[in-house]
């Protein structure tokens, strides 16, 4: 076998194998990763906190007013001292929810053109997915990151 042989990649059954030093440039990437979601180890109970910052936003989609805000507000502002994991939980949970409530705001006023009802439906279930992915997330020990989120409370 020549030199030049044994610089091409090598394929298993289709697949590129990877050499040492790639696999081993994934392995400390990956760690870089985890590292940057969850900062330590992160306790059952903290995890069960922030999975309720997420989910009490859910009183705002059964009916109470101002529940989707109020929810995480009052949880994050009781235990924000006792764990970094429930403190960054609880303000992306307000911060995302202050956001839905500027878009229902804004969508309130298109009702009148018919337009209103197909965005604070298409918002109300957007709500509810994002809330689901990030008590799970929560419920991880991972922090969620919520999409379209303005930053309100840093």
């Amino acid at each position: 076998m020549t030199e030049n042989e044994n610089e091409l990649p090598k394929f298993n059954d289709g697949e590129y194998e990877k050499t040492k030093e790639e696999r081993d440039g994934e392995k400390t990437n990956n760690q870089n990763e985890e590292n940057s979601t969850i900062s330590s180890e992160v306790s059952p109970s903290e995890k069960t906190m922030g999975m309720l910052c997420h989910l009490l936003a859910l009183c705002g989609l059964i009916g109470i007013p101002f529940g989707n805000i109020l929810g995480p507000l009052i949880l994050w502002l009781i235990k924000k001292d006792e764990s970094e994991f429930i403190n960054t939980c609880g303000k992306d949970s307000i911060n995302f929810q202050i956001t839905i409530m500027i878009g229902v705001l804004i969508c309130v006023p298109l009702v009148f053109v018919l337009i209103g009802f197909i965005g604070i439906a298409a918002l109300a279930i957007f709500d509810l997915v994002c809330l689901i992915k990030g008590a799970i997330a929560a419920n991880k020990g991972e922090i969620y990151q919520y999409p379209y989120k303005i930053k309100f409370i840093k």
